[in-house]
């Protein structure tokens, strides 16, 4: 036998697993890149839930009614060009950037300004909606990285097979960009992408129901020192 959860209990839910994702962020921003794992969990519980979900079942989010609102997208900055091009061409994500520098070549997520520009998009969108897209590999979503990073890749559970386009994203063969002396696979594109998934959930929930967001959520822009800070 189940009971139904209280509003006010489902918002305590939320304010939990804000405060263990911020947290899993600031592991991240220190260098942990492993907090993605943890951080992908967290991610699936607030955003994913099943095509046709019964009576109280389904993502935590759309149990309180905020995930039908406008969601913050990096991808849709005022100026920028966000279509996907068609054919046989790799398209790049834009939730992620390449960065070189003397600690070495690999993946950062684009972590975007409170007061910039950014477009929204619905969750529909924002969820499903091509990020990417490869002749080989097929077409990559905020979805297919977090449920492929916590159902399958040791977020929250490791499975015996993996989905072949998570794999290619995750492993580096959908860039193909090789680094260092014995030309390795530059890695790491999941980890970036769910960090700054995690980022546009913030900024949404923010504007939404920022009595949820109870421990300060910090960052550092792109191309930016500063710190800001929600609340």
């Amino acid at each position: 036998m189940k009971r139904t959860r209280s509003t006010q209990e489902l918002s305590l839910q939320l304010q939990e697993q804000l405060h263990l994702l911020q947290g899993y962020c600031t592991q991240f921003d220190s260098g942990d890149w492993l907090a993605a794992k943890p951080m992908s969990t967290t991610l699936r519980v607030l955003l994913h839930h099943p095509d046709k979900p019964k009576p109280g079942q389904g993502s935590l989010l759309a149990q309180l009614r905020l995930r039908s609102g406008f969601w913050f997208d990096s991808t849709r900055i005022v100026g920028m060009n966000t279509k996907v091009p068609k054919g046989g061409e790799m398209s790049w994500p834009q939730l992620i950037m390449m960065q070189m520098g003397p600690e070495g070549t690999g993946f950062q997520p684009r972590l975007l300004a409170r007061e910039i520009n950014i477009r929204r998009s619905s969750f529909k969108e924002w969820w499903g909606s091509s990020l990417a897209t490869h002749p080989n590999y097929g077409v990559i979503s905020r979805k297919k990285i977090v449920t492929g990073m916590a159902d399958q890749d040791g977020g929250a559970h490791v499975d015996g097979s993996i989905d072949v386009g998570y794999d290619a994203f995750s492993s580096g063969a959908y860039f193909n960009i090789t680094i260092g002396d014995n030309k390795e696979l530059a890695r790491g594109a999941t980890h970036a992408c769910i960090r700054t998934i995690a980022h546009e959930c913030f900024l949404t929930v923010n504007r939404y129901e920022p009595r949820a967001i109870v421990t300060p959520y910090k960052w550092c822009a792109l191309g930016n020192t500063e710190i800001y800070s929600i609340p």
